[in-house]
């Protein structure tokens, strides 16, 4: 009931009244998901026919640009895949010096969201304007949909590494569940201002649409405290009757192995989701008979968002084609033509 009222009333409700699309590019995700040969589904060329217009008011990009002899007027949908191969590949490190200045546009800053990207050790700053805002929300719900059999959650706990606390919403003021946060908002006069209304839009997504519960993540220590904290979450996915976990890798492991010593069962608990397809087979195997459980590998970064997801027991992640261009490029970084491919040893 709550999956048929949020798609049919509310999700078409909030872009009816708003500026976000994320219900309809969520659809078309799916759409072209389900059946990848549907041309007239693809919006990539224009996507990146957008993105080479926008490269033209970056100063980094601008003398590359000019040096390849690409210009504005030269760029249509039918042949911007053919220029981007003439641009040179860059890495987080080219973003990390040249940020600010020389890798933002000067143009609709009002609509910029400055985060801090997770999940790594080389971390950078990440730029989030409202369109990527609204595609990073789509992709996250083709996941759920893929996963979950549904395009809004069922009841998720997340237990994400270290790095995550901040843009997983544990740091930020007030207590997380949403009426008690409007409480203390009232109780505490604290304005609704623009930091106050993002924290209660986040409530409102993690709780109401993702149905997602994030946890502090597992402290590494003796096995016999390291089992308290086990205690507490296993109890929690019991008496919550938790339906998905997601965590990293090791942390699924330590509560399948107490679990497994304690003897318990999940009867609510059917989909397992380790962070960024590092889990391997052995880890998969373990975790998923312990809680009798089918495992989903499903892979994205705080910079782009999901990005692809693996059918149930199966480690070989599908890329969403209509948000990723994937390049394969040879030992001397030119892109491998179309069609060919080479076989490397896991040595």
């Amino acid at each position: 009931m709550n999956n048929f009222i949020l798609s049919k009333f509310v999700a078409p409700l909030i872009e009816l009244c708003s500026d976000s699309n994320f219900w309809r590019l969520y659809k078309g995700m799916l759409n072209q998901h389900i059946h990848p040969n549907l041309e007239s589904a693809d919006e990539s060329p224009a996507r990146l026919n957008n993105l080479f217009h926008s490269l033209f008011t970056i100063p980094y990009w601008q003398p590359i640009l000019a040096s390849s002899n690409i210009k504005p007027d030269i760029i249509d949908n039918k042949n911007a895949f053919q220029y981007l191969a003439l641009l040179p590949i860059t890495f987080k490190s080219t973003y990390n010096k040249n940020f600010p200045d020389r890798i933002t546009s000067a143009r609709h800053k009002s609509s910029w969201q400055f985060l801090s990207s997770a999940g790594t050790n080389d971390r950078m700053t990440v730029v989030t304007d409202f369109v990527k805002r609204d595609f990073l929300r789509a992709s996250e719900h083709l996941t759920i949909k893929l996963s979950q059999g549904q395009p809004f959650g069922r009841r998720t706990v997340d237990i994400p590494p270290s790095a995550c606390n901040v843009v997983c919403g544990l740091a930020d003021d007030g207590p997380e569940p949403l009426f008690k946060y409007l409480f203390w908002l009232i109780k505490n006069k604290r304005s609704f201002n623009s930091a106050a209304i993002s924290d209660l839009r986040g409530r409102v997504e993690r709780q109401i649409f993702l149905k997602r519960k994030t946890l502090l993540p597992i402290e590494s220590n003796d096995w016999a405290h390291t089992c308290i904290q086990l205690d507490k979450y296993l109890e929690q996915i019991t008496l919550e009757k938790i339906n998905v976990i997601r965590g990293y890798p090791h942390f699924l492991y330590w509560l399948a192995k107490r679990a497994a010593q304690k003897n318990m069962r999940f009867p609510h608990v059917d989909v397992l989701i380790p962070y960024g397809g590092l889990a391997g087979e052995s880890l998969v195997t373990y975790i998923c008979s312990v809680f009798d459980a089918d495992f989903v590998n499903a892979y994205g970064t705080g910079e782009v968002g999901s990005i692809g997801i693996s059918a149930k027991n199966t480690h070989e992640i599908d890329v969403y084609q209509s948000v990723v261009h994937v390049e394969i490029i040879d030992e001397q970084g030119h892109p491998v033509p179309k069609g060919q491919h080479r076989q490397y040893s896991r040595d």
